[in-house]
């Protein structure tokens, strides 16, 4: 049959670009307009003919412009005006009539059948078999009540089982299925469409075909599945050849691997899940798509396809639902591990003689890349298995008596029977569950699911002898009552721990003991941000409890005596807790340290110190303020408050404002910790992170390669130069070698990509193609770097070179953002060439070809400057030059032979007419190779004269390592720093020692940035949280301590007299 691939280009000979000839073709209309509409919106306006017999009409679209006049009763369903351009006035109008008559002519054809290999034609197929069973049920309900029944059960089984040209169909007798094929072959040959290979897992029914109709002996690929007519059994295989093999393994391949194994009913899904999981590690290491795997993921990913080739089919049976079954039910089991969650969906049936359960489904999905706890984890696969419960029972389309999902997780179990607010990420997950209803949820055991190996993986082989996961658990075929226990008897075992969230809940702890005292005053305290909600939590706290019985009107606002006595009582807790030995010796008089130093006294139930300025006139809270402890978050929040107060002022005038009603041990040591900490103080004072020492030379810099093997290239300018009496600007390109430090420059006229590609091809027909290349992140730089090294861009600029480069493994290395002294390799060539440009021009402008010969001279000369040390005779040794490693008799200078002994160089051989071309080919070799030798000797080793080991960080940096889920504020050059902007850091990035340099920063705007440590300030807002979260799941520093003597470095009276006295 013709096949017309209509989808293909024209050759780009013709046009610019190849145009697609199918591109303007409708693939799948939306809305479909009947010849009667369309003659009402497209001809309701009357036709005003033009010249050259075109027509104009108003539409209730707009003005058209069309050809021949076309009648009602000639409008077909496929053709309609044909509109050839549109305008606001008559001017543009009639350019447009004449622009397009200016044209060769086009003749008009039209297909008198659906056309092959048109992209419409799946489109056209399928509504066109729509079309004939609505026609044919139609036709049917003039016949008697009986076939219109089954004529209209038949076209609708049809539709719902029919795939582009594939049908299928079951029947539950011999009878009843050649009953079917005959009235199927009917109704399809009234559209003269034949439906052929025909094929039956029954003999009898198999033996009613026609021979022309059977399908060939063997297995048969039922919708990409296996499916064998002798044991009417299903076959899933694994893609074990990879139809690229010899090719280079990259990401693309392995998506590709991966992506030919079909399993649309997720059978094998455990076996797969090494694969993905293995995909998922290479978006993780930052791979790009065309880029080659390192060796130690091409030996994972061997490993896992090796696995694959030893066991690679698996069978099941087909059928799953036996005649005379009744008490269907659907089972889901779900499970979570740390890389994925899953879901396998069992159907359960009661038969005559004994209940069985068949896997008809499963999904699995990896884990996302960010943390997420395990009970999390185990909700989100209650969902999709709730997901795919509601799928199944749609797609079997019988009657389902009891759906169950099973999971071994008790928190997730409790998330979804709780009846208390839950957390946004776990509520969202809930209501869902909940909207699904007649679903039971209960409780399995780890062993006994059958989920777990789909959310940890599993071999081919042992998964194709595995009894569980094809059929489920062994009680699953038993009766209900040997299954495991549901939720209600082990209700007792589910333990939730919960927040205080409410004001009833803080005033339920205000009663307990004081031991339970202590611990809702923390969380009460670690839960609020200042110091004035902590006073109104406790006193509408101590409302309710004053009030509870009492029925009368409150108001909303508390008053001054409120909040007085709120504070009152947060004051007797914490002291209790923190000073109760002080408190004990206050009672019995007993002496104590805090006691002789501080003159501590107890006014009103209240500790407070006492002065020997109660003379001066200074309110009451002053003369004596109230003890608080230096380690509490209630006194951090008091400094926080005074700190506000002022305006963020210093530390002095923050702690004296404290120190008018509360008197802290250690007092400026508590201030300047809490004044650290301060979010906007460290916006505007705060420093960055600090560099970590200078990483060791790459390999590639430091080892053997030829000149230009790996590259750096940057930009430089631009630079004014005259053009046919025009002042114009061009900029300059260097090229570096990073081994010889060999430059090569060049000119372009613009920052485009395409000015680049084609000083690209300068640079690779004089020098070679290159193995890396060492940019910044320019525009101009990664608009290149994507068409040379991806495949997918061949077709843009150079499609040969784009080619050339991705085979040959072109690898182009971009340094961090805003981060120069990473390309330092290139930056110091550009200061060498700009201090001899600038002396050279000075003022002047140039010609272009001027400007090109002096760029090359200057080239000549960057590349004979002397790389080692310079002997001050000839005789011990002459400088290493970059010029040497690829043209070594180059000199700008002519050099004399009376000074040159030949018989004292070790390269001399006299020459014979045998032997003389060998040892001229000997000599290149050893001149060579003397380089390389003097370049790792001498040049190498010479860089530790002027190497640097450290960064210049400044005083205030900030010494720790950054961490992800951090905010920052990045540093800007021309940007105040109130003005910078804010963002989270959600990836960090190490380098070979292991050493952070780098890090991705999410912005308030979603905008994704990459920056170097040094340009972040951090805030320490998520840091400091998960710090003191680590310190609170300690036991050890999480019981507090009483605030005794020996936690204070008090001095007695004597040993200051002592310290005085020597002092004087």
């Amino acid at each position: 049959r013709l096949v017309r691939e209509l989808t293909c280009r024209t050759p780009p000979k013709q046009e610019k670009k190849g145009e697609n000839l199918g591109q303007e073709l409708i693939v799948a209309p939306g809305i479909l307009i009947g010849s009667d509409f369309y003659w009402q919106l497209i001809g309701s306006g009357a036709p005003e003919r033009l010249a050259n017999n075109l027509y104009r009409i108003s539409t209730k679209v707009g003005p058209m412009i069309g050809g021949r006049l076309v009648e009602e009763k000639e409008i077909h369903s496929d053709c309609g005006v044909n509109v050839i351009g549109g305008a606001s006035n008559a001017e543009d109008r009639w350019a447009e009539v004449e622009k397009f008559w200016k044209l060769e002519s086009i003749g008009t054809y039209r297909f008198t059948r659906v056309a092959f290999g048109v992209v419409a034609s799946p489109f056209l197929l399928g509504a066109t078999l729509r079309f004939h069973l609505d026609k044919v049920a139609r036709e049917a309900k003039e016949q008697d009540k009986e076939k219109a029944e089954r004529s209209r059960a038949l076209t609708e089984q049809i539709k719902e089982n029919t795939y582009v040209d594939n049908v299928v169909l079951s029947a539950e007798t011999p009878k009843e299925a050649v009953e079917t094929y005959h009235a199927a072959k009917t109704i399809f040959d009234k559209a003269s469409m034949n439906l052929r290979q025909w094929a039956s897992n029954d003999t009898y029914v198999t033996s009613q075909f026609q021979e022309t109709d059977l399908m060939p002996e063997g297995t048969t690929n039922v919708l990409g599945l296996g499916w064998d007519r002798q044991e009417d059994t299903l076959t899933v295989r694994l893609a074990v050849k990879d139809r690229n093999e010899d090719v280079v393994l990259t990401k693309r391949r392995v998506l590709s691997h991966l992506s030919a194994n079909f399993d649309p009913l997720g059978l094998i899904a455990p076996v797969l899940l090494k694969g993905k999981l293995f995909f998922q590690t290479l978006w993780k290491e930052g791979y790009q798509w065309d880029e080659i795997l390192k060796p130690e993921h091409r030996v994972s990913w061997t490993n896992i396809v090796t696995n694959w080739k030893e066991y690679h089919t698996f069978v099941t049976e087909r059928r799953v639902i036996r005649s005379g079954s009744k008490g269907l039910q659907l089972h889901a089991f779900v499970d979570a591990s740390q890389h994925a969650f899953a879901a396998a969906i069992y159907l359960r049936s009661e038969g005559t003689r004994k209940i069985e359960s068949h896997l008809v489904f499963s999904k699995t999905r990896l884990s996302p890349l960010r943390d997420i706890s395990i009970p999390r984890l185990e909700l989100m696969a209650c969902v999709i298995g709730v997901r795919a419960l509601t799928y199944v029972e749609k797609q079997l389309k019988v009657a389902i008596e009891k759906k169950v999902l099973w999971s071994d997780s008790k928190c997730a179990l409790a998330w979804i029977s709780s009846s208390r607010a839950l957390p946004i990420f776990v509520a969202n997950r809930v209501q869902e569950l909940n909207k699904q209803d007649g679903i039971v949820y209960r409780h399995v055991g780890g062993k006994e699911n059958p989920a777990d190996l789909a959310s940890r993986g599993v071999n081919p082989k042992a998964l194709a002898n595995n009894n569980i996961w094809w059929k489920g658990p062994d009680w699953l075929v038993e009766t209900e009552e040997k299954w495991p226990l549901g939720n209600d008897q082990m209700k007792g075992e589910v333990e939730k721990k919960d927040m205080i969230s409410s004001v009833l809940a803080t005033q339920t702890t205000l009663e307990r003991d004081h031991e339970k005292e202590e611990d809702w005053l923390n969380k009460v305290a670690a839960r609020v941000s200042t110091w004035r909600k902590l006073k109104g939590v406790i006193g509408y706290a101590l409302r309710w409890r004053r009030i509870k019985n009492e029925v009368r009107h409150q108001h909303a606002m508390l008053s001054m005596e409120e909040l007085q006595c709120a504070e009152r009582k947060i004051m007797d807790v914490m002291q209790s807790k923190h000073f109760h030995e002080l408190r004990e010796a206050l009672q019995h008089n007993k002496p104590h340290q805090l006691r002789r130093q501080l003159g501590v006294i107890e006014i009103d139930g209240l500790l407070r110190c006492k002065g020997r300025y109660e003379q001066e006139d200074l309110p009451a809270h002053t003369k004596w303020p109230i003890l608080v402890p230096s380690k509490c978050r209630v006194t951090e929040l008091i400094v926080e408050e005074a700190h506000k107060k002022n305006f963020h002022h210093g530390l002095q005038k923050t702690l004296c404002d404290v120190r008018e009603r509360f008197w802290i041990p250690k007092g400026r040591a508590v201030v300047k910790r809490v004044l650290r900490r301060c979010p906007t103080c460290k916006k505007y004072e705060g420093g960055p992170f600090m560099l970590p020492p200078m990483p060791a030379l790459p390999a590639y810099r430091i080892r053997r390669a030829f000149p230009f093997q790996h590259t750096g290239v940057d930009y430089f300018g631009p630079m004014l130069t005259k053009d046919k009496g025009q002042t114009t600007k061009i900029w300059g390109c260097l090229w570096t070698c990073l081994v010889t430090r060999a430059v090569h420059l060049d000119t372009v006229s613009s920052l485009l990509a395409e000015q680049f590609i084609q000083t690209f091809r300068r640079f690779v027909a004089r020098r070679g193609m290159p193995e890396r290349i060492l940019s910044d992140n320019a525009t101009t730089f990664t608009s290149a770097g994507k068409i040379l090294v991806s495949e997918h861009q061949k077709k843009e600029l150079n499609e040969g070179l784009a080619q050339y480069g991705s085979e040959n493994g072109l690898r182009w290395d971009f340094i961090t953002s805003h981060a120069p002294w990473k390309g330092g390799a290139y930056e110091r060539m550009i200061g060498l060439l700009k201090r001899s440009l600038s002396k050279t021009l000075g003022r002047k402008v140039l010609r272009i070809e001027e400007l090109q010969t002096l760029l090359c001279e200057i080239e000549a000369i960057l590349n004979s400057r002397p790389i080692t040390y310079v002997y001050e005779s000839i005789h011990e040794g002459k400088a290493i030059r970059p010029i040497d490693f690829f043209s070594p008799n180059v000199d700008l200078l002519i050099s004399s032979s009376e000074d040159k002994d030949e018989l004292s160089d070790p390269s001399y051989r006299p020459e014979s007419e045998i032997n003389a071309l060998q040892e001229k080919y000997r000599v290149s070799l050893y001149v060579l190779d003397d380089f390389w030798r003097r370049w790792r000797d001498e040049y190498l080793l010479s860089l530790r004269e002027q190497q640097k080991m450290e960064h210049l960080n400044p005083r205030n940096a900030v010494v720790r390592e950054p961490e992800v889920g951090e905010v920052v504020i990045i540093y800007e050059e021309i940007v105040p720093r109130g003005q910078w902007k804010t963002g989270i850091i959600t990836c960090i990035n190490r380098s070979e020692d292991n050493q952070i340099r780098k890090v991705v920063l999410k912005t308030i705007t979603g905008e994704n940035l990459e920056r170097p440590i040094n340009h972040l300030y951090p805030l320490e807002l998520k840091a400091c949280e998960q710090r003191e979260k680590k310190k609170g799941n300690d036991p050890q520093t999480h019981r507090s301590q009483p605030e005794n003597s020996s936690n204070w470095v008090l001095r007695s009276r004597i040993v200051q007299k002592k310290a005085v006295g020597r002092s004087n």
